[in-house]
This record gives C-alpha cells, sequence and structure tokens, in this order.
C-alpha cells in the first residue's frame, strides 16, 4: 500500500489525492467536498441523474465524466490517487457492480488505499431474490478483504456488514458521502416568526411516490385547509406517481412547482413555514439519511417527518421535528396544527432545529475530522 509520510521526501509537500467514483453525482453531496483542505478530490462519475447540477458546479470541486468502465480505469491512472471511495458494494444497478470491479482492478496493480460507504439499511435478503442475496453477499464478502475502510451511515447498513460476516474492525460509523449539511448555505433567513405565519407555506420536496409519503401528506393537508384556508402547499420534485400529479394538480390551495436545483433550495426552506417529509418503508427502500429534513432544519424551519427507516438516527423528535407514524395523516395533520396554533412552541423549535443541524451535521466540521481519519489510513 501507498504510505505518505513526512519522511517521504519529494512527496513531503504534496497533498494526498482522494478518487471518488459513483453511478451518479448530486450537487448536495458534492459541493461539501470543497471543504476538504489537505487531501484534493476528484469526483468521476457517469450520470448526472439527479439534473440538479449547474455547470459551474462541475468545476470545484472537480467532477469529471466517465463514459464506459476502460475510461474509469484511465481516468484513475492518470489522477494516481492515494485513495479510491468506490461505490457501495450493495451495487444493485449494473453501473455500480462494475465500478467496484475496476476498482478492484485498479487496486490489484496500485499502491492504494479502498474505501467505501455503506448506505443500505433494507436487510439485503429480503430486498432482493435468493439467487442475487447470494450472489451479492459473496461479492461482498470477497471485495471488503480489499477494503482499508467501510463506512455505514445508519445502523441498518451495518447489520447488513455483519450479515455478510465483514470483520467489525473495518467498520465505522461515518457521515460518509451524505458529508452533512453546508450551513454556509443552508441557514436561516432575515424573517420573523409572524411573517411565515402571515401566509404559511408547506412545502415538500423529493420525488412525487408514494414511498416518499405524498398521498399522505394531500389527505394531512386537506383536512388542516378546512381550518386553515390560508395555508398554503407546495410540493416539488421528480413526478414519479401520475396519479399522484393529477391529484394534486386537481387540490385547491395546492401546487407542483416541478423540479428545483439544489442550489435554489434552500430560499425555498427559508421562507417556508413547514417542510414535510413523512417517507414509508417499502419492500426495497428505506429513507437512509434524510437530507431534506436536516437541509430544512439548518434553515430554521421545523419538520414533520416519520419514524421510518434511519430517519429517527438523525432527528429526534421535539429537537426541531415532530416524528410520526408511517401512512398516517391524522397525526400528520395533529401536528401541523399544532405548529399553526402554537407560536411559541413553534419559536422553539425553529431554535432547536438550526442547534441540531450545526451541532450535529456541519458539513465544513464533520469533513475536517473524516480528512482526519484518512490522513491517519495514509499514515501522513
Amino acid at each position: 500500500m501507498k504510505k505518505l509520510s513526512k519522511s517521504n521526501g519529494d512527496l513531503r509537500q504534496k497533498k494526498p489525492k482522494m478518487a471518488i467514483l459513483s453511478f451518479g453525482i448530486r450537487r448536495d453531496l458534492h459541493q461539501p467536498l470543497k471543504y476538504f483542505q489537505k487531501i484534493t478530490i476528484v469526483h468521476f462519475y457517469f450520470e448526472s441523474n439527479y439534473n440538479d447540477m449547474k455547470p459551474g458546479d462541475f468545476s470545484y470541486p472537480s467532477a469529471q465524466r466517465f463514459s464506459t468502465m476502460i475510461d474509469l480505469y484511465k481516468k484513475l491512472a492518470s489522477a494516481a490517487p492515494d485513495i479510491i471511495q468506490t461505490s457501495e458494494a450493495w451495487a444493485t444497478n449494473s453501473i455500480a457492480l462494475k465500478i467496484t470491479l475496476v476498482s478492484f482492478w485498479y487496486c490489484l496493480f496500485h499502491k492504494v488505499k479502498l474505501v467505501y460507504p455503506v448506505l443500505e439499511n433494507r436487510p439485503i435478503e429480503k430486498k432482493f431474490s435468493p439467487v442475487k442475496t447470494w450472489l451479492l453477499k459473496k461479492w461482498v464478502g470477497f471485495f471488503s478483504k480489499w477494503a482499508d475502510k467501510i463506512f455505514y451511515l445508519n445502523e441498518g447498513a451495518r447489520r447488513n456488514l455483519l450479515w455478510a460476516a465483514l470483520p467489525e474492525k473495518k467498520l465505522q460509523k461515518a457521515m460518509w458521502g451524505t458529508w452533512g449539511i453546508d450551513t454556509n448555505e443552508f441557514k436561516p433567513a432575515q424573517m420573523t416568526i409572524a411573517q411565515k405565519y402571515q401566509n404559511p407555506l408547506i412545502f415538500f420536496v423529493g420525488k412525487i411516490s408514494r414511498a416518499k409519503g405524498v398521498p399522505w401528506i394531500l389527505d394531512a393537508f386537506q383536512i388542516v385547509n378546512k381550518k386553515y384556508p390560508q395555508v398554503k402547499l407546495l410540493l416539488a420534485g421528480q413526478p414519479e406517481d401520475k396519479k399522484i400529479l393529477a391529484r394534486i394538480e386537481r387540490m385547491k390551495n395546492a401546487r407542483f412547482l416541478g423540479i428545483i436545483k439544489n442550489s435554489d433550495l434552500a430560499k425555498y426552506f427559508q421562507k417556508t413555514f413547514i417542510t414535510l417529509a413523512p417517507s414509508i418503508t417499502t419492500k426495497v427502500w428505506e429513507e437512509q439519511v434524510g437530507m431534506v429534513n436536516l437541509q430544512s432544519m439548518a434553515c430554521a424551519t421545523p419538520v414533520i417527518s416519520t419514524r421510518s427507516g434511519a430517519i429517527p438516527e438523525f432527528i429526534s423528535d421535539g429537537k426541531g421535528c415532530a416524528l410520526v407514524k408511517e401512512k398516517n395523516s391524522s397525526e400528520i395533520a395533529r401536528a401541523l396544527q399544532k405548529f399553526l396554533q402554537d407560536k411559541k412552541y413553534y419559536k422553539d423549535q425553529s431554535k432547536k432545529a438550526v442547534k441540531w443541524v450545526v451541532k450535529h451535521y456541519n458539513a465544513h466540521q464533520n469533513i475536517a475530522n473524516l480528512e482526519k481519519k484518512l490522513l491517519d489510513l495514509l499514515d501522513f
């Protein structure tokens, strides 16, 4: 393995380099990479599949598209990284799986540290067929022998790794890959509580789908809107379910905004009264972090979310948010009405929301801590 240290002579002044390999690129997960100060980052991605990057977002930090696996290997060889962060080994699409194969092949012939994050928290044996489950377990077990460190983001991911019989000494919990919230961007606006109460805006951003809890948002909003007709509902995101979208378009005081670029998202959270994010668990997916919750809270806008997936691992009921049961529009409505009725409660939760994110999920501070771990890994 490549060993960079202060005794390496000509390498003394050289910053180590980490290549991040991914299937897709998403702005809120890419932009915080600028906070790496002691390690140079280059991000190789296959597809801008979230459609939330603006042209300038690709240049800093550096993001380069690869077209084939041969192209990826050549880019790796040219970059000559000291660390590779590869795709999650529970690859659920062919490109991500091939990325792990390229990473493995590159490591065979180069002295480089290999790390990867794991977010997948659905039990692997429940998510996939028996044959695919067996194949993935075998591949992850073999591939992980080459990994120097595996970062898991939630307890479900840890359970999956232990289920695959990976050595616990290689596992470490960290806000890795999602990095945290850029509090220089997602921050409170100069808007008073009184102004938010004048024309309360309820906001949802995410896929317009059942998995994201949109049907229960609509049901809850209709309950609340009867008592509070001045309240408006704004929904933004990829229109995955056309039936749900059609229902939104028929509803009074509800409006679909389409896809909002991530760089424009903070201003929506800042002027919003409450953000709704009532995700549910499905056979193949559950919430792995809930970045929308944290982004909204950083802007002093409380959240109503669900005790679903890993959400309760990242936010806590009564500390800037209200957590309700899955698929329960009545609970969502009650939580929403409590915020609308009690200005003191709302103000308290707004303050707690910001405090929670700044304390636990500040991307700048998180990356500084992670950078130290990587430098220790390199013995630099």
